[in-house]
């Protein structure tokens, strides 16, 4: 459109309808104008309700005394949780409309009552829409003890397991979720469950540096131990002070990572076979990071 056919619409926009189907037409069109409708058109029920269903934020403009309507508000919010900005609090206890907000984005909990972040459905479907654990901090405290609440926030993020309530950490089941989620969530688990050999192992399969958690028994376990250092060398660092200083695991150790070397036991930092290798990694960490090694080239071919 050229710019003397935008000014035309522009002028055709802004001149003040003449007559009911004029101004129908003019709010179907901007529902904006809803603001300055006539008081036939603002106190038509059915004709509120069509211009909701197109776009929810006409709530704003709509008389006090309609806004307190069911069906206006629940097809208004339907439409766009954020017609729940422009509604009365009488209507915001609502749980059915303030449901149907958070369908679409979790912070519609926000706009509802206070009595609301009680509700356990309410609050599973906030906190299936958020991910990140945000909404959770809305709910009331009892629902930290509801089991099956915790178990879907802390299967869509193991941090989560932070809010379950005391007796919900020391079950066995919502840890291990938990751990297999974020292996460093050991660390919020009774000490009864970090001396638990499953429940650290799988822990430590997905963050070595979980040991750190473990129980002393635990760390004193050249299995459990061994599980960390696949993942990295620096697990050596948790083990404890026996296992430390045996020579063939420090070895093992240094190989993958040599700084490992500083986690061993005394007498065995300044092992010669053990410093040798030490050296020998560290350089070739260094010739790595600096491309010393050049990719194999495949041969040509004829």
């Amino acid at each position: 459109m050229d710019v003397a056919g935008q000014l035309a619409e522009r002028r055709s926009l802004e001149l003040v309808p003449e007559n009911t189907d004029e101004w129908r037409a003019a709010i179907r069109k901007d529902w904006r104008k809803l603001a300055n409708a006539p008081q036939e058109l603002a106190t038509d029920r059915e004709f509120i309700l069509s211009v909701l269903r197109s776009d929810g934020l006409a709530m704003q403009f709509v008389p006090f005394d309609l806004r307190e309507d069911y069906e206006l508000v629940l097809a208004a919010v339907k439409q766009n949780w954020l017609a729940l900005d422009h509604v009365p609090s009488s209507v915001l206890g609502n749980r059915e409309i303030v449901l149907e907000g958070i369908k679409q984005n979790w912070q519609a909990l926000t706009r509802g009552a206070e009595e609301l972040r009680g509700d356990p459905q309410l609050m599973l479907e906030a906190v299936r829409r958020d991910g990140s654990g945000q909404a959770l901090t809305f709910a009331r405290k009892e629902l930290y003890d509801d089991r099956k609440l915790m178990f879907e926030a802390v299967r869509l993020n193991g941090l989560l397991f932070e809010y379950a309530s005391e007796v919900l950490r020391a079950d066995k089941d919502l840890a291990k979720l938990a751990v297999t989620r974020n292996g460093l969530t050991l660390g919020m688990t009774p000490y009864e469950l970090r001396a638990d050999r499953e429940l650290v192992l799988e822990a430590v399969r997905q963050n070595y540096c979980a040991l750190d958690y473990a129980s002393e028994e635990l760390r004193a376990d050249i299995d459990v131990i061994h599980e960390g250092m696949k993942q990295s060398g620096l697990a050596l660092k948790y083990a404890s002070e026996k296992l430390r200083s045996d020579k063939r695991l420090v070895m093992e150790a240094v190989k993958d990572n040599w700084k490992a070397l500083e986690f061993a036991a005394e007498d065995l930092k300044v092992d010669r076979d053990l410093m040798k290798e030490a050296e020998r990694q560290r350089r070739v960490r260094n010739k790595l990071s600096m491309g010393g090694f050049q990719r194999p080239q495949p041969r040509a071919t004829s």
